[in-house]
């Protein structure tokens, strides 16, 4: 019998090549070593054992345009996904949009992702089916393809340099760019250690003597971590014109991707988690947002794999105070984008309800100790209050889900077999349970994060910190309540079959009729709250608006729309206060300087099903002058609806919206 071989690795650490011994290459210790009790250390990184991320996707870009220009320029064939192995798992880092379609020489361009009902494009798909007129040869949708301009349909990198010869920012820049990260992201999603990170940064800017004892993956790691800083920092900097954010943002992120690479995973650490939350946020406010998708999965996964979803005292019984704080905020970081993105795309949520980690404590990041237990002064208000609080709002927000929307699709796979008044009496009891969370969720904020507060007593990095959580948290209350409410909205409006019957129809009680009819009030007024408040926010603030106002005000404004559809409603956009409400949000949506070119669609998008509705309701008055009385509560129209409409593929997430971060 043949002696087995001996296994090959790749590299031996430093104690095994000088003592001359065998070496199993095991990371972060090998098994020498670990007999030993020697610490040990690698010179360097594993050699690379296939091309670079970079090198694989401009592989693939050269292979789809040897193929597009093959096919017929005038093709309705959608592109599929690849099945080459290696294409799918760099899915995150393709475009994700495909061409469906040709209207003289421009092509419109649709995101290939499927939205559920819990999206604003599931919705505004409702609102447009009832608005679609019989003759759809006079009511073209708008021209989008030049609306966005032909670079909008360029992959990212082949819009910026093709080599990265962006140079690491001056120090002055740094700081600033940094501050804007600090001021606009890590109130909202406190990923970060500051203190941890500034120091770290400081060594790095130090001569190469002072970084001798860092590993080469975790120097790499640090860096692609605070190009994302940079990326994300420069979206929010006023300092910047508009085009150059976008493209020093584009930048600083395609330099985070050269930093990294996936064998780094090997061995996972918590960085890597917050390293892909915060790519994740990045991208939710480019033109890639389905990558944010997979950035949080993947993310979650890696701390699942560390253990960050149970608090275990065998794993974590000698952790400090800083280390088991930063701990569970990262993972309720993850929580709240997996909940967000799953509300946001209208997809199941990827984490289940059972975990037993400890809502983090509201402690500022100063006051954390590595020995010891540190506490907040008495009397000063933690910067970590805002995050502890938008934890319960996710709370009800998968309930919402849950109750809700999962059941909307259920009962289109499954129809229900109970009594029509049973149903209709579950419904309500869900909506008036969950409105009921909400409400005793907003008595017990603290007077810092009401809208209502002053904050002009504060010191200036507190008061724009309470400023950004208020107005986000609150939001994202209102929000959920829209949420809540919304289904309520189009109850008994069906475009199929050419009828559009009032609620009086679904139940002839009156209490139910009172009881739907004052849902839809509550749900038209929480839109207008929401427009309203993010349209003083952007009157009257210096700093940029969040990527949350153009959602917000894109939700809110479908809202007024589908309230001018019903027969029965009371809601005009011609006459006030609707009208204010709606120039309120196109100009909100218009002014936002974050995602200027996702407004700008949004913008399009709102006008189009405005000009719909305009012509709807003027056929529906024509034909109503020419017919006899029809049955009170039920009111016929000849609409031919086209469920295949452009409409059906908008969404403010879809990479149609975005050229350049809920």
């Amino acid at each position: 019998m043949l002696p087995q071989k001996r296994r090959k690795i790749l590299l031996a650490c430093s104690q095994c090549r000088n003592r001359k011994t065998r070496c199993n290459g095991d990371r972060p210790i090998c098994r020498s070593c670990q007999e030993r009790g020697l610490k040990c250390q690698y010179e360097q990184s594993l050699p690379k054992s296939s091309s670079s991320i970079s090198e694989i996707e401009g592989r693939l870009r050269l292979l789809e345009q040897s193929r597009t220009s093959s096919e017929r320029p005038d093709s309705f064939e959608a592109s599929q996904c690849s099945s080459n192995p290696l294409a799918n798992a760099l899915h995150e880092l393709r475009d994700e949009h495909v061409e469906v379609k040709q209207l003289g020489q421009e092509t419109i361009l649709v995101d290939q992702s499927i939205h559920g009902s819990s999206s604003n494009d599931s919705f505004i798909n409702q609102v447009t089916a009832v608005m679609d007129t019989a003759n759809k040869a006079q009511q073209e949708w708008p021209n989008t393809a030049q609306s966005r301009g032909a670079e909008s349909s360029l992959p990212l990198q082949s819009r910026i340099a093709p080599e990265l010869n962006f140079p690491f920012p001056s120090p002055e820049d740094s700081v600033a760019l940094m501050e804007c990260f600090w001021d606009n992201i890590q109130p909202i999603f406190p990923i970060l250690h500051r203190p941890s990170v500034q120091r770290s940064y400081s060594l790095i800017c130090q001569p190469c003597e002072a970084d001798v004892g860092r590993d080469v993956l975790e120097r790499d790691l640090l860096q692609a971590t605070l190009n994302i800083i940079f990326a994300l920092g420069c979206q929010y900097d006023n300092h910047l014109p508009f085009e150059q954010r976008t493209t020093s943002a584009a930048e600083f992120y395609e330099r985070s991707r050269t930093f990294f690479s996936l064998d780094a995973i090997d061995v996972p650490t918590q960085s890597h988690v917050q390293l892909f939350l915060l790519t994740a946020i990045y991208l939710h406010s480019t033109a890639y947002a389905n990558r944010c998708w997979d950035m949080v999965g993947a993310g979650l996964r890696l701390a699942q794999s560390l253990g960050l979803h149970q608090e275990n005292n065998f794993l974590h019984s000698n952790e400090s105070q800083l280390k088991r704080e930063m701990r569970r905020r990262i993972w309720y970081c993850c929580v709240i984008l997996d909940k967000m993105t799953a509300t946001t795309f209208g997809r199941p949520v990827t984490l289940s309800r059972f975990w037993n980690v400890e809502p983090p404590q509201a402690i500022d990041d100063e006051f954390l100790q590595h020995v010891g237990k540190g506490c907040q002064p008495p009397g000063l208000h933690s910067k970590m209050d805002g995050f502890v609080y938008s934890i319960s709002l996710f709370d009800i927000l998968d309930n919402v889900l849950s109750t809700i929307y999962s059941s909307s699709n259920d009962k289109i796979e499954h129809p229900s077999q109970e009594k029509p008044h049973l149903t209709f009496t579950k419904r309500l009891v869900s909506t008036f349970t969950l409105n009921s969370q909400l409400d005793d969720l907003l008595k017990n904020i603290p007077t810092h994060l009401k809208l209502q507060e002053d904050f002009t007593n504060n010191a200036s990095q507190m008061k724009r910190c309470f400023q950004v959580q208020t107005k986000t948290l609150n939001c994202r209350i209102l929000y959920v309540r829209l949420l809540i409410l919304r289904p309520w909205l189009l109850e008994g409006v069906h475009p199929a079959g050419g009828n559009i019957v009032s609620s009086r129809t679904m139940n002839s009680s009156t209490l139910g009729q009172n009881t739907t009819q004052e849902i839809r009030t509550l749900c038209v007024s929480t839109a207008q709250l929401i427009i309203d408040t993010l349209y003083e926010d952007e009157l009257n603030s210096s700093q940029s608006s969040s990527w949350h106002a153009v959602y917000f005000s894109y939700a809110a404004a479908s809202i007024l729309l589908a309230a001018a559809i019903r027969p029965d409603s009371s809601v005009d956009l011609e006459s006030e206060p609707y009208k204010a409400s709606w120039r309120k949000a196109i100009h909100t949506l218009k002014h936002n300087k974050v995602q200027l070119h996702a407004s700008f669609r949004a913008v399009e998008v709102l006008e189009g099903c405005r000009e719909r509705l305009r012509s709807a309701m003027k056929l529906t008055a024509d034909s109503l002058n020419g017919q006899d009385a029809l049955p009170p509560g039920e009111v016929e129209f000849d609409w031919a609806v086209d469920m295949n409409s452009e409409i059906r593929e908008l969404d403010l997430l879809s990479p149609n919206f975005f050229l350049d971060s809920w």
